[in-house]
């Protein structure tokens, strides 16, 4: 998926958005390829949604090491 800044006026995908879109994401992998265009307004719900559902794992602490004796 790419995600890239629109130059062209249209309106955001997410049904009931009025405003214009300002992100287009792009699924290019696929055989026939996908378009999805979001205003700034919910991508940045879409953002915060996604920051509750997905929590990143904290790295192992490699300063900390025990030695076994």
């Amino acid at each position: 998926m790419v995600l890239d800044e629109v130059t062209y006026v249209v309106k955001c995908s997410i049904p009931g958005c009025r405003n214009n879109g300002k992100y287009l994401i792009k699924n290019e992998e696929i055989q026939v390829p996908s378009k999805i265009c979001i205003c700034e307004k919910c991508g940045k719900e879409i953002y915060s949604l996604l920051g509750k559902k997905i929590v990143p794992k904290s790295p192992k602490n490699i300063l900390n090491k025990t030695t076994k004796r």
